[in-house]
């Protein structure tokens, strides 16, 4: 999830221009200004609080992956409300449910802006593609989860993570792969999100750039096709890595059947699947598989990851597990939208956040992430550094595999592939 697999997409192909200037404004007279407690002529702030929006779906097919992540969210705005909130005012989250559905995801933006009012959107969806060019041109500030190639279209639209991009692939699942020993790689993508294919292809690039020969690419539709179709690739191929763009159930019932087909494999890696309840249903049929993050593992010790685990349990106590990764990432894109509303100074307005945002240099989400961020040049880019986590011969737990970068040495960190 970060890279959730897309049921329907819906493809936004307008490029718009956001203007970067920012625009001020007056404290009227007998307020006090600086402090936050003046009112300001931006839609969604009063003198006292700023209306923020919360699209996810709530229901419909992907309501499963994405349940955890309005927890993240509230954790995120409360812990940031209890020290005071941003410029002495409150942030008041309003969510609406998009259904999974990208036409759904519109009427919920739409009804956010146009009726509550909002300042700006938190989509924490796979289907934000519905919605992305009205944002756009109405120059709404947005931040979320990646799991479709328009976020890297729309400069109004901030992440952490862009695994959807038109940029140069990185070299660090090549070097990743080529240290377990792997040498022929099959590449698995999914026959009913085409996303994935343009992730398969910088994926293809990056084992390429560390000798790792890509010998066929394989098309899967969860729960219709059969995972032989891998297993008669591999062993034609006579592959020794499979990549697997799809969900981790997916690449976990792939390294599973081939491993009952006595195909030996010295990587089996995907973006999706560091959720502990795969170990409880797969067990020591999927040791070896290794998931990249762009987040640290929970199996960590930092003082980033205390606190974040603390905000959890103080703040959304229902949410008994902090150790998903969407709570997680719901928490990290609050966290976002929280350092444009302090970019956009003391009377904040939409185009102060968007240039505020985008002139930050080392975003870092209190070291949660495995890199900090440019904002001024990283927009639609691939990330160069990732941590990668790998189920344990008993299949009962994940294990850090350490990369020698970043906060504790586990990142794993290559450079861009030019040319």
């Amino acid at each position: 999830m970060a890279h959730r697999q897309v049921w329907r997409h819906a493809a936004a192909v307008a490029s718009v221009a956001l203007t970067s200037a920012i625009v001020g404004c007056s404290a009227p007279a007998g307020s006090t200004g600086s402090t936050g407690t003046t009112s300001c002529p931006s839609p969604g702030v009063s003198k006292d609080a700023i209306k923020v929006g919360l699209v996810y779906p709530d229901s419909g097919p992907l309501s499963g992956p994405f349940k955890t992540v309005r927890a993240g969210v509230e954790a995120r705005i409360a812990k940031q409300n209890a020290a005071g909130g941003v410029g002495g005012r409150r942030i008041e989250v309003t969510w609406r449910d998009d259904e999974s559905d990208p036409s759904a995801n519109l009427t919920a933006a739409r009804d956010l802006v146009e009726n509550v009012g909002v300042f700006g959107l938190l989509e924490e969806t796979a289907v934000a593609s519905g919605s992305a060019s009205y944002l756009a041109d109405k120059g709404i500030p947005v931040a979320g989860i990646v799991a479709e190639s328009v976020w890297g279209q729309y400069r109004n639209m901030f992440a952490f993570a862009y695994p959807y991009t038109t940029g140069p692939s990185v070299t660090t699942l090549g070097t990743y792969v080529a240290k377990a020993g792997g040498t022929r790689a099959i590449m698995v993508v999914s026959a009913v999100n085409p996303s994935s294919h343009g992730v398969a292809e910088k994926d293809a690039a990056s084992l390429r750039s560390a000798g790792v020969s890509v010998v066929g690419q394989v098309s899967y539709a969860e729960q219709v096709t059969g995972s032989q179709v891998v297993v008669d690739a591999a062993r034609d191929q006579q592959a020794n890595v499979v990549v697997a763009e799809l969900s981790g159930d997916a690449l976990a019932t792939i390294v599973q059947a081939l491993r009952a087909a006595g195909i030996s494999l010295k990587a089996a890696v995907g973006p999706d699947g560091y959720d502990r309840s795969l170990l409880g249903r797969y067990g020591a049929d999927i040791a070896g598989m290794s998931v990249y993050l762009t987040t640290p593992s929970f199996q960590a010790q930092s003082a980033a990851l205390d606190a974040y685990r603390a905000a959890i349990a103080t703040y959304a106590p229902e949410q008994a597990d902090a150790q998903q990764e969407t709570t997680l990432q719901g928490y990290i894109t609050a966290d976002l939208f929280v350092r444009g509303l302090e970019a956009a100074g003391p009377c904040p307005t939409r185009a102060a956040f968007l240039s505020g945002l985008r002139a930050v240099r080392d975003y870092d989400a209190g070291g949660l992430l495995a890199q900090p961020l440019d904002m001024t040049a990283g927009f639609g880019q691939l990330n160069t550094c990732y941590n990668f986590v790998r189920v344990n011969p008993a299949g009962s737990d994940f294990d850090v595999v350490p990369g020698g970068a970043g906060p504790g040495g586990q990142a794993w960190c290559g450079h861009r592939i030019e040319g």
